[in-house]
């Protein structure tokens, strides 16, 4: 309902209490502006708990670390659309290209909330309004050594409740191979920018993500990734695996879980991640289940395209 929604906007944005999209605010007592810069936007790292920075998994998880166009072919094309809680959704696309020693990608992301419904100081509906988050990002990939990539995206935000407002940001990462198992990675997100609605300006919520991925056999993956918000949030971890399945010839189904204590006061399943997803020659189809305790289930469906191999 209109009523409920609006509640759940008001806890979202506008007061202290423990949110389902951000990291344990009842400890921490502040919500960071823009907190849509936290979600998640792939189904295969979060059905991992949200362990996927150092995962090279082409441009579909750039928004965790930039770096991760390490992994990218020749072209690829990525889309999600999120069931939110509370009739929220989430969409994010893009558009990634190898040309050898650089690799370019474009991103675009939005969250929309419907309509909810306005009222005076006296408690009349004076009419409706639909806030929106959106984001255009633009990410430049290269191997700064033999070994290690970097990766650094610009990005255009702009938030939208009764008022706009608007700001750049950026990402940048690093990723390295320790050896033919495993991944070390470093990020920062949302460095700069701040947001002003009337009077009052915040800044975005940065952060710095340490990950590592390993895989001890080729059909099974394990992850881990220390999110530490550069705020007075507190910092939270993720951690999850993989175990992929060959159906057919050029036909894998992987099978995910994970857990993140990104959200401890939510009760009930909150922070234990489950997904799969199937991969039949360059496309790959990922879902993922997120629940948020009271609040409700999230329901996450990417797919990657790849081409021009």
């Amino acid at each position: 309902s209109g009523v409920s929604k609006g509640i759940f906007f008001l806890l979202f944005f506008l007061t202290p209490l423990p949110s389902p999209l951000t990291p344990s605010l009842l400890w921490a007592g502040t919500l960071p502006t823009a907190d849509f810069l936290n979600l998640q936007w792939d189904a295969r790292p979060l059905g991992m708990g949200e362990a996927g920075s150092a995962l090279d998994n082409g441009g579909s998880t750039l928004y965790l670390n930039p770096a991760s166009l390490r992994g990218l072919g020749k072209q690829e094309l990525f889309f999600t659309h999120a069931m939110l809680v509370q009739g929220i959704a989430m969409d994010y696309a893009g558009y990634a290209v190898n040309l050898g020693k650089r690799k370019f990608a474009v991103s675009y992301a939005a969250l929309t909330y419907g309509s909810i419904e306005q009222t005076d100081l006296a408690g009349n509906t004076v009419g409706q309004f639909s806030p929106r988050d959106e984001l255009l990002g633009l990410t430049y990939g290269s191997r700064l050594a033999r070994k290690l990539d970097f990766g650094v995206t610009a990005k255009y935000v702009q938030s939208k409740i009764t008022q706009k407002a608007e700001t750049w940001t950026m990402d940048a990462g690093l990723m390295r191979p320790i050896n033919g198992k495993t991944n070390a990675s470093v990020s920062v997100t949302n460095l700069g920018g701040s947001l002003k609605y009337i009077a009052k300006e915040e800044n975005l919520p940065a952060k710095m993500i340490i990950g590592a991925a390993h895989r001890p056999h080729e059909s099974f993956l394990i992850a881990a990734d220390l999110y530490y918000p550069l705020t007075d949030l507190a910092p939270y971890l993720g951690l999850g695996s993989e175990y992929i399945v060959v159906v057919k010839e050029n036909m894998k189904l992987g099978i995910r879980g994970g857990l993140n204590s990104k959200t401890p006061d939510l009760g009930g399943l909150a922070g234990i991640n489950l997904g799969f997803g199937l991969k039949m020659n360059s496309v790959a189809v990922n879902y993922a289940y997120d629940p948020f305790g009271d609040f409700g289930d999230a329901h996450l469906f990417s797919m990657t395209y790849g081409f021009g191999q």
